[in-house]
């Protein structure tokens, strides 16, 4: 009767992505996690929010923080900072070349800016940073050799993106800003890059995860009206990163989304379904790209 229960809660989505969904899913089948023998971890966006704490969970390993404003970063421990703005894509050369090999690559940098804006190079800048930043990131690495030939790349989406079918028109660039749409949008890309990508490079480990809905000062921000209506029903920081920091202390398949540390489904119907033609166009518009501006 409790397992039933629990499904139709799930199935509700308001008592699963909450906080009271994080608090049963944990009495149900968490367990304890202990980061030891991780190697080097780096992560974007990690002064705030859920990066940070991913990096507070790993903080007596070797951290390699990255954000734009190193005044927020707490560096007492095992961790070290690099300045970047993310969507600055010709900065890469200034810090990759002195990184040691990296074990875990957290692809973690978000943000919903209020109005349309774009990167150096003419992108729209949520596309810039959170999935052609990240990309260019990943590729960068893989040709300086500096990830471990077995690393695990995990990238942190969002649930917002179940309700959105993938628009690849309006995606790098746009003539119709809608910040909550343009969010979805990106982030249903990169869910569909963690597939595509897992296939092109076998011997790393790629997981795209949600957080459920998390109390961050970005959420704070760029949502009010949510972040009001939901009170405390919101997920703490460390919540959110509970499935990022069980995927780099355990192993897993390849190319799959997660949610609370399970396995989880990347739509809830059909209809944000893509075709496969969709899938490839998104790959091959991605890839000129790279290869024009870098």
């Amino acid at each position: 009767m409790m397992k039933l229960w629990n499904k139709l809660l799930d199935k509700s989505i308001f008592f699963s992505f909450d906080k009271s969904g994080y608090e049963r899913h944990k009495k149900e089948y968490f367990k304890e996690l202990v980061p030891t023998d991780i190697g080097v971890t780096f992560i974007t966006g990690g002064t705030s929010g859920i990066g940070e704490a991913v990096a507070d969970f790993l903080s007596s390993n070797s951290v390699i923080v990255v954000g734009r404003d190193e005044s927020k970063f707490k560096g007492n421990d095992g961790r070290s900072f690099i300045k970047w703005d993310v969507s600055d894509w010709t900065a890469i050369d200034s810090f990759i070349h002195d990184l040691p090999i990296i074990d875990n690559l957290v692809l973690n940098a978000g943000g919903m800016p209020e109005n349309y804006s774009v990167n150096e190079q003419g992108i729209e800048m949520q596309c810039a940073s959170q999935l052609l930043g990240h990309i260019i990131l990943l590729k960068r690495l893989i040709a300086a050799n500096k990830l471990n030939e077995n690393a695990k790349v995990i990238i942190t989406s969002s649930g917002g993106m179940l309700l959105k079918k993938l628009k690849v028109s309006n995606l790098f660039f746009t003539n119709d800003y809608d910040k909550v749409e343009t969010y979805a949008n990106v982030k249903r890309a990169q869910v569909i890059m963690n597939e595509i990508l897992a296939k092109e490079y076998s011997s790393l480990q790629f997981a795209c995860m949600h957080p459920g809905w998390v109390e961050t000062t970005a959420v704070k921000e760029a949502l009010p009206g949510f972040y009001k209506r939901m009170g405390n029903r919101l997920r703490s920081p460390e919540m959110g990163a509970d499935t990022i920091n069980f995927l780099i202390c355990n192993k897993f398949k390849s190319g799959e989304f997660w949610f609370d540390r399970k396995i989880t489904n990347t739509h809830l119907c059909f209809l944000t379904r893509e075709t496969q033609e969709k899938r490839i166009l998104l790959k091959d518009k991605i890839n000129k790209l790279i290869e024009e501006f870098i």
